[in-house]
């Protein structure tokens, strides 16, 4: 089928983790996503209504479908063929191939729900893509996707006509692309935070081993939040991490366990980053060199001027693990960028490919704005927001407008996009009410 015979929704940051143990029926307490049956109908819904367009549906999953940063079980001895260090005992294991494979299967396992939804939804004639975020990068690794891939199939529920699930489902590794309609990725690589300097080959070589060179932000969940909400479980769903902190002194003043976990946990995190061993230049330059081959193949892949992703890639934000002195990378962590910091490199994106939509994820936050001098409204951003849980910085009666959001395009008579919320209650979608913004009172 052709790019028109779909319509589009993109949803982002998910951020399945362990879900249910098969053994306790109990969650994890790291697990942010609670809502499979709610998805599984969502889907079912998506179904329906492309009787109604005449056009099946293309899924866009942009990043952070997965949180294996989150996954800290670990498996039986007799479970692998792999060794486990006392660092991954204590933490979870590491981003070896071998090991986020362990990972993918124990996630699955734990959110049957969800893929038995996403495996029946692409048996219908829907087609998946999956972009890789921050905190699912692992899934540039080939045999994670060939795991993810091979596993999907067995959470069909109607096995009388199974059909090719491969052909329909797809890993892309930097972003989504139409002429003229969108460009989607998921926008971490413009938060310092989180942007990895080789996003499309993030790997490095230690003890004879590959493992992926890891943005700090992804050392502040492993080393630092996995621990704290052992105590409280949504602590990263409060954004920013400052607002956290802030909470924590006023309701967990008289607790001698958290503070002691807290402070614990957060020199841990500060000792490790002193201890960053950054890239010799002989591997920054094998890394850039792979990197433009990759490029290349985006280029091919898309049928776009190679020169024109070099410039969207021109937009990236360095490292900050990687690029900052050490005093400026722990200000990041308790500082908040005010303003949008998306809105000038998504202008830029859309003069760059003259599409009429770029949609990023990542700051959980849902938001529809017209693009910089762009005064008849030709091109608009869109943020597809979350599907988990999130607590804001102010306490708004309006906050479930950040929850199980996604963005709709409908490819005829016209193309047209809407940034709705999936109304489980209802069984339908409707439109995020979103404020105008915040401005100076007179």
């Amino acid at each position: 089928m052709e790019e028109s015979e779909f319509n589009l929704i993109v949803i982002s940051d998910l951020h399945l983790s362990e879900g249910r143990s098969g053994k306790t029926k109990r969650y994890s307490r790291n697990e942010d996503f609670f809502f499979d049956e709610s998805f599984c109908r969502f889907l079912k819904y998506l179904d329906k209504e492309s009787l109604k367009y005449q056009k099946k549906w293309k899924l866009i999953i942009a990043g952070d479908m997965i949180d294996f940063l989150q996954v800290t079980s670990l498996p039986e001895e007799d479970e692998v063929d792999f060794d486990i260090s006392e660092r991954e005992k204590k933490f979870g294991l590491g981003t070896e191939a071998v090991k986020t494979a362990w990972k993918v299967k124990r996630i699955m396992d734990g959110h049957w729900r969800f893929f038995q939804g996403l495996a029946n939804f692409l048996n219908k004639g829907n087609k998946v893509l999956i972009i890789p975020g921050n905190h699912d990068i692992e899934f540039v690794y080939e045999e994670v996707q060939r795991i993810f891939k091979n596993e999907l199939p067995k959470y069909l529920t109607d096995v009388s006509e199974v059909k090719n699930l491969e052909a329909k489902f797809e890993f892309l590794p930097w972003f989504y692309y139409e002429p003229g309609l969108v460009f989607v990725e998921h926008g971490h690589q413009y938060d310092p935070l989180n942007s990895f300097d080789f996003f499309l080959c993030p790997f490095r070589t230690i003890n004879a081993k590959t493992v992926i060179e890891l943005p700090s932000g992804s050392f502040f969940v492993r080393y630092f939040f996995n621990k704290v909400e052992k105590i409280d479980p949504f602590a990263d769903n409060i954004k920013p991490v400052t607002k956290y902190i802030c909470w924590a002194f006023r309701n967990r003043w008289d607790s001698f366990t958290f503070w002691k976990i807290l402070f614990k946990y957060l020199s841990l995190l500060v000792d490790i980053l002193k201890k960053r061993n950054p890239l010799s230049k002989q591997e920054k330059d094998q890394l850039s060199q792979k990197q433009n081959d990759l490029i290349k193949l985006e280029a091919k892949r898309f049928n776009l001027p190679e020169d024109k992703l070099h410039s969207i890639k021109s937009l990236w934000i360095p490292s900050s693990i990687s690029n900052d002195p050490f005093p400026k990378l722990l200000c990041r962590f308790f500082s908040y960028e005010k303003g949008d910091p998306y809105l000038g490199r998504v202008g830029e994106i859309q003069k760059t490919l003259g599409v009429k939509y770029v949609v990023l994820g990542h700051t959980h936050d849902p938001d529809l704005k017209g693009l910089p001098n762009d005064k008849e409204r030709i091109g608009e951003y869109v943020n597809s927001g979350t599907w988990t849980k999130v607590f804001s910085e102010e306490e708004r009666l309006l906050r479930e407008e950040k929850e199980f959001v996604y963005v709709q395009i409908l490819k005829k008579p016209k193309p047209k996009m809407e940034l709705l919320k999936w109304n489980d209650k209802l069984g339908e979608g409707e439109r995020v009410n979103l404020f105008e913004v915040k401005s100076q009172f007179s």
